[in-house]
């Protein structure tokens, strides 16, 4: 009974940690084991709990990262240019506004 659950906490513990890989490597576990093995009676009911709630915490997780996006690209817009670094830390500056033309 408890392989079925198993997989839905361990892709509940991968997203509130942050790991989407390890979340949906999780839930095909969970997709294979029921092929399987389906559950049955009251396994079958937490398990749809459990879904629920892991599709309540991902749909949360879309709406925060889509603010964040928002939030960002706002930020980039009012400074006026964005500098960045790259891996080898290199920086990189760049406009982010047009440039106005001047028109007398």
């Amino acid at each position: 009974m408890g392989q079925h659950l198993d997989h839905l906490d361990s892709a509940k513990a991968a997203l509130l940690a942050g790991d989407p890989s390890r979340c949906t490597a999780e839930i095909q576990a969970f997709e294979d084991l029921c092929l399987a093995e389906p559950p049955v009676g009251g396994e079958l009911a937490l398990c749809n709990r459990r879904l629920q709630s892991l599709r309540a915490l991902t749909d949360a997780s879309i709406e925060g990262v889509s603010a964040a996006c928002a939030e960002l690209r706002e930020a980039v817009a009012a400074a006026g240019h964005l500098v960045t670094y790259d891996s080898a830390g290199a920086r990189e500056s760049r406009a982010t506004r047009p440039a106005l033309t001047r028109r007398y």
